[in-house]
């Protein structure tokens, strides 16, 4: 996920613990579309909403109008989309296990595949023996330019790839990848803090948030930040036990805690203490992003986590 902000004043706390409740009828939240295709990554850029469709290996552009193709290629699935540094898109292919810088008008402009190739993105000399990008699930840039990756080291989400995720950065320059944690359970989001000391990592096969120290682009001091369950009592709606989806901090260092099995999402002091919450009818948050001026909230979310299930994209006017 990306590190954005949005301001949380009292009265705003106290509108986002009611919402989950009177979402259906409150003028500040909408639908802008159905999405049939497993919508994912929100991001918001230069006035523009940019969002992933994984079933239909697309990635849209929505001008507070309506949703365009921006770029499509067959077997990517993107997962994951950042700005960089030079106006361009990184994109994270999960399906074909790849990596793709496209420019606005959607032509690729550089790519990485997988351990075979020696050109493109990323000088794979430098890369650790057995190396692949298989399972990337989510990508956060430090104040540098550079990218924190999270690869669950499958793209489903199952038991059997516990304790298997990685971190990885990807340098400025997009020359250089290096391998920077391990041993994690299924990471799926990824936040840095306001003041970019810290990487949060949410886990979704342990239900719970780890933290990293940051010094320069290392990771260090890995230990668990609070379990989903500490933070939040699951209602009896809930389809699953509910798992951390998305990350994100606001300029006052205020957590936001997408849910995948519970259709809210958390908002918690540094302390992780809950502060309110923001409800959807989906079940399943898939991404959200926060718009210009910190004051507009955008959400993806799906119906069931079956691959190619329906969703929305919706906006939230804070």
């Amino acid at each position: 996920m990306l590190r954005l902000s949005l301001s949380l004043i009292l009265a705003g706390t106290l509108w986002l613990g009611s919402l989950g409740s009177a979402q259906a009828g409150d003028s500040r939240v909408r639908v802008i579309e159905n999405v049939g295709a497993m919508p994912v990554a929100a991001t918001w850029f230069k006035q523009r909403l940019i969002y992933g469709q994984t079933a239909k290996d697309q990635l849209m552009i929505w001008d507070r109008t309506q949703s365009n193709i921006l770029w499509s290629q067959s077997a990517c699935q993107p997962v994951a989309v950042i700005p960089t540094k030079d106006s361009h898109f990184l994109v994270a292919c999960q399906q074909n296990a790849a990596l793709r810088v496209i420019n606005g008008y959607g032509q690729v402009i550089e790519s990485f595949e997988n351990e075979t190739q020696d050109n493109g993105l990323v000088d794979i000399k430098a890369l650790a023996q057995n190396f692949s990008l298989t399972g990337i699930q989510a990508m956060v840039q430090d104040s540098r330019g550079g990218t924190y990756l999270a690869l669950a080291g499958a793209a489903d989400r199952n038991a059997a790839q516990a304790r298997r995720g990685q971190i990885f950065y990807l340098s400025p320059s997009r020359k250089i990848l290096t391998p920077v944690a391990s041993q994690l359970d299924g990471p799926v989001a990824l936040a840095l803090s306001a003041d970019g000391k810290n990487l949060y990592v949410g886990e979704h096969l342990s239900r719970q948030i780890r933290i990293f120290d940051v010094f320069e682009t290392k990771l260090s001091n890995g230990r668990v930040f609070k379990k989903i369950s500490d933070i939040f009592t699951a209602s009896s709606d809930a389809t699953e036990e509910p798992a951390p989806s998305a990350l994100a901090f606001n300029s006052k260092g205020q957590l936001y805690i997408g849910l995948w099995g519970e259709g809210k999402i958390l908002v918690t002091n540094p302390e992780a203490k809950l502060l309110g919450s923001i409800g959807f009818s989906q079940p399943y948050i898939t991404s959200f992003t926060f718009g210009p001026n910190e004051r507009t909230l955008y959400a993806t979310t799906v119906d069931s986590p079956e691959p190619g299930s329906a969703g929305k994209l919706l906006e939230i006017r804070l």
